[in-house]
């Protein structure tokens, strides 16, 4: 079962199978998947639009490799909330990493337990650029009391995909 919005969803073996392959590649066709899979082309239509409507499939994306694009830097960044100045500030942890994940160097921000309150991934072209944005941006909110910055020297996986 797979936890959508709150809710659970069920998936027999036909939605995971087409889950799996379209994790593998979004943009292949009904048609494509019904051969691969030996089911009718409407059918998986029909169980796409399924999956699309009740949230288990929340949307297609290309995958950029940053470094092909400039971007040969990443770190990992924890930050821990200042709940006094957040207060002052009418800022709650919850609005604080919303904020924090519209910031453009930013690909994904976690509110966690443990001695940190946030946990944000990063890209810059280079390591002094995520320095900068860690200086100039992040420590300028309203909220952010201390960071830890980790850059990444080499990434094994980088993957969203869910195994069944």
């Amino acid at each position: 079962m797979v936890i959508c919005a709150g809710t659970m969803t069920k998936l027999d073996d036909k939605d995971k199978k087409i889950l799996h392959e379209l994790q593998d590649n979004c943009r292949q066709s009904s048609r494509d998947l019904s051969k691969k899979l030996d089911l009718p082309a409407s059918t998986i239509h029909q169980r796409i639009k399924k999956l699309e409507k009740s949230g288990v499939i929340s949307g297609y994306t290309a995958i950029v490799n940053p470094e092909k694009v400039g971007y040969h830097s990443s770190a990992i960044i924890f930050i821990e909330y200042n709940h006094y100045e957040a207060k002052q500030n009418n800022l709650s942890q919850e609005t604080l990493v919303e904020k924090i994940s519209k910031l453009p160097n930013v690909q994904e921000a976690h509110m966690v337990t443990g001695l940190e309150d946030i946990v944000i991934k990063v890209v810059g072209k280079t390591d002094r650029d995520i320095g900068a944005f860690v200086i100039k941006t992040l420590r300028e909110i309203p909220g952010i009391l201390k960071t830890k910055t980790g850059i990444i020297l080499a990434s094994t996986k980088d993957s969203r995909r869910i195994f069944f």
